[in-house]
């Protein structure tokens, strides 16, 4: 089976695992074969995953429209799930400005509701 990359967008791992599972099922449902590849992106977003995947798409959404990261950012975010203030500003290479402390503080907070934190 050959693929072909109809758009492209930065996601966080949580939301590619909820979609893999999504694909996943409907090849299984039609009898189809899953390919290594997707078992082996499936087993690396499973591995990786700190957020809840139902969940994640609400809290994506809040880092982007109301926080106002840019998707890479809010991606990474959720990805790496920084637990202070000062690792959350490592992962802001890609703003143009630093948010005000008391935002990232509500980051923080928001991370620690949507998220599980080991």
């Amino acid at each position: 089976m050959s693929y072909e990359t109809i758009s492209f967008r930065d996601i966080p791992i949580p939301l590619a695992k909820k979609y893999l599972e999504e694909y996943i099922e409907l090849l299984k449902r039609s009898g189809l074969s899953v390919e290594q590849i997707v078992e082996s992106m499936y087993d690396y977003a499973s591995a990786f995953t700190k957020c809840d995947p139902d969940r994640v798409g609400e809290l994506f959404e809040k880092l982007t429209k109301d926080i106002g990261f840019k998707e890479v950012t809010a991606a990474m975010i959720i990805n790496i799930v920084p637990t202070v203030v000062d690792e959350l500003r490592t992962l802001l290479q890609f703003e143009a400005s630093v948010p005000e402390e008391e935002v990232l503080t509500k980051v923080i907070e928001m991370l620690k509701e949507y998220c599980t934190l080991e």
